[in-house]
């Protein structure tokens, strides 16, 4: 892996070298855990580029449910993009277990 002075999470998170490793779970699952536990938030949506099937299992995997698909919603290097919204609510995420990060479930 090449080394920066500037580090960037998504330039690691995104690395083809890092795909499949859970990293970018693992980095959704505290985002949810901070904003559910420090802000009085009840939901969080995420916007996945259809088709982006990596994406959408982090979502999924994050206990995220697919509410829609907005169409046309972005566009990147000329070109309209379909975005699927994937929501959670606290409740959902206070339930299961699963939906913590791994520090947080270690015996």
């Amino acid at each position: 892996m090449k080394t920066s002075r500037r580090p960037r999470l998504e330039s690691f998170i995104f690395n083809q070298e890092n795909t499949g490793k859970g990293y970018a779970s693992e980095a959704l699952k505290l985002l949810c855990k901070y904003l559910f536990e420090a802000f009085q938030v009840n939901r969080l949506e995420v916007r996945v580029a259809a088709g982006n099937d990596g994406s959408e299992k982090v979502a999924q995997k994050c206990g995220f449910n697919l509410e829609g698909t907005h169409r046309e919603a972005a566009y990147s290097k000329g070109k309209l993009y379909d975005m699927h919204c994937y929501a959670l609510l606290r409740r959902e995420w206070a339930a299961n277990k699963q939906m913590q990060p791994t520090a947080e479930r270690v015996s």
